[in-house]
């Protein structure tokens, strides 16, 4: 009878041992769940004119967390799958930062998805226009709203813009377009930047 109390025991011990185990195994939650990582991404877009982006690809980086987390992580590797369109496949930022070619709709909008280990889900719907600094021609004057940093180009040169409103008169010398240099927004609670070049003409 004493040997089986102490088998029963023992078996009790193991039980506790494994689940202990199983618990520390779920440690790295930070790593695989999504819903709990801040990410930073970065999104590059071109626009034609009429801000008709969906002509272009859109190149979609998924960069590291993007703050501290007080919780038990370790070096901000993460896990997840990435779903967009007939994208769909597992991705972590252990080696390199996972990055890929988007295909806006007709509306300039990219979608996509990341599910983590646990099935938990965080969606995105981006439509372009909403990031892309807001310009108008008046008259022979381009209008640029340049609080986010704008670069245009002359003929053989380039300029940096950092006004509020920026006045560039037209003519032969200066270039169709010009780029935005970043525009932070967030989303999910994930730091998004969003740069790229529009055309203006």
């Amino acid at each position: 009878m004493k040997i089986l109390m102490k088998i029963f025991a023992l078996c009790i011990l193991m039980a506790l041992a494994a689940c202990s185990l199983d618990l520390e195994d779920n440690s790295d939650y930070c790593p695989v769940a999504t819903k709990l990582i801040p990410l930073q991404m970065k999104v590059d877009f071109k626009c034609a004119p009429k801000k008709e982006c969906f002509q272009y690809p859109v190149q979609l980086e998924l960069g590291y967390v993007s703050r501290y987390l007080d919780i038990d992580c370790w070096g901000g590797i993460y896990k997840y799958t990435f779903v967009s369109g007939d994208i769909r496949e597992e991705a972590t930022n252990d080696y390199y930062l996972p990055h890929y070619v988007l295909h806006p709709d007709s509306n300039n909008r990219i979608e996509f998805a990341l599910i983590d280990k646990y099935g938990d889900e965080k969606r995105y719907n981006l439509k372009l226009t909403d990031y892309i600094p807001d310009y108008k021609i008046v008259g022979d004057t381009l209008e640029i709203d340049a609080r986010e940093g704008v670069r245009y180009y002359y003929k053989g040169r380039k300029e940096y813009g950092n006004d509020s409103l920026l006045k560039i008169t037209i003519n032969d010398d200066i270039m169709p377009f010009f780029e935005f240099t970043h525009a932070e927004r967030m989303a999910n609670d994930d730091s998004l930047v969003f740069s790229g070049t529009i055309y203006w003409k």
